[in-house]
């Protein structure tokens, strides 16, 4: 009995690697089925964050069309996942909204307790005079 009890601090140790192999292999199984299964037109992300459509497929490459006439060779194993619910490239979508422009109305209506404000305003009303 005192011979198993020796070896209870190494079972948890022991499970805890079974349990990171088993999840390593399941996540290999599912990454290997991912880049044995792409299809032309398919939408997806490369490990490097690049979105676009595939347009051509080989043994060892995949090209993307990342915008409008512009195609990206890749590493088929560079190749993260498929993006679903995202419309192709093709499709054109609206453009996003510019962001607001600091004006000099907005300037005015910051809080007067900021005090890197104050000193900023103080700095602007200072004129300079010319030398001689």
């Amino acid at each position: 009995m005192q011979e198993l009890i020796q070896y209870a601090p190494i079972l948890p140790l022991l499970f805890l690697c079974v349990y990171v192999f088993w999840r390593q292999h399941r996540e290999q199984k599912r990454r290997s089925q991912l880049l044995g299964s792409l299809k032309k037109g398919e939408r997806v992300v490369t490990i490097g964050g690049m979105l676009g459509t595939i347009t051509a497929l080989n043994d060892r490459t995949v090209t993307l069309r990342v915008a409008e006439k512009v195609e990206i060779e890749f590493l088929r194993s560079s190749v993260a996942d498929r993006q679903s619910g995202l419309k192709s490239s093709a499709n054109k979508s609206k453009p996003e909204k510019e962001p607001k422009k600091f004006t000099k109305a907005a300037e005015q209506n910051r809080p007067a307790s900021d005090n890197a404000t104050k000193s900023e305003e103080a700095a602007e009303k200072t004129v300079e005079t010319p030398t001689e």
